[in-house]
């Protein structure tokens, strides 16, 4: 029912799994309380491959071991709150065009808007012009803005990205495409 600017989080919680919170967490519908910076806490070594692929999906995450010295944490409790700040920020962003898309039609005054805003919400841009370009069904301009963002980085392929395009193929009914992204997309995800 708070809202926080970052928490740590041990991985392994006696009532639950400290990345299934994390996850719950970041799924929540109020942008204010799904944009707190997070720090995860592991002794686990067999965990370390699960929150790397984490940090890949989510981003935004610190993860430190224990045991640990308060000093050490300070750095990353700072990074991540820099990050949850520009996500707060980017999830704002989302909802006024998102809304003023849906309100208007303007496609284009949307998407002039993000751009604009394009350095206050960083790598979390492109994700937002692909949803607006899914959300006007002009399909192809997703698509090309994703391969674009894609053939960039390959072997760091964004899983938010892939998936998305999963479903915008799925969309158009290109199912075999569509299989093969969701299939990527699975690969990427933690385990």
């Amino acid at each position: 029912n708070q809202i926080f600017e970052a928490a740590v989080i041990a991985i392994e919680l006696k009532e639950v799994s400290g990345l299934a919170l994390f996850q719950k967490i970041k799924k929540n519908e109020d942008f204010q309380k799904a944009s707190v910076g997070i720090v995860l806490m592991s002794t686990r070594k067999e965990a370390k491959v699960a929150e790397e692929n984490l940090t890949k999906e989510f981003g935004g995450i610190e993860i430190i071991s224990k045991p640990f010295k308060p000093v050490q944490l300070l750095p990353l409790l700072v990074r991540t709150i820099i990050r949850a700040n520009s996500e707060k920020k980017y999830l704002e962003l989302k909802e006024k065009v998102v809304d003023f898309h849906r309100k208007t039609g303007k496609l284009d005054k949307a998407i002039a808007a993000v751009k604009n805003k394009m350095p206050e919400i960083g790598k979390n841009g492109p994700h937002l012009l692909v949803e607006l370009y899914e959300e006007a069904k002009h399909y192809e301009n997703a698509i090309s803005l994703i391969d674009g963002l894609i053939e960039k980085d390959p072997e760091n392929a964004d899983i938010k990205l892939v998936g998305a395009k999963g479903r915008i193929l799925m969309k158009m009914g290109q199912l075999d495409g569509a299989q093969e992204m969701m299939e990527k997309a699975d690969e990427l995800a933690p385990k």
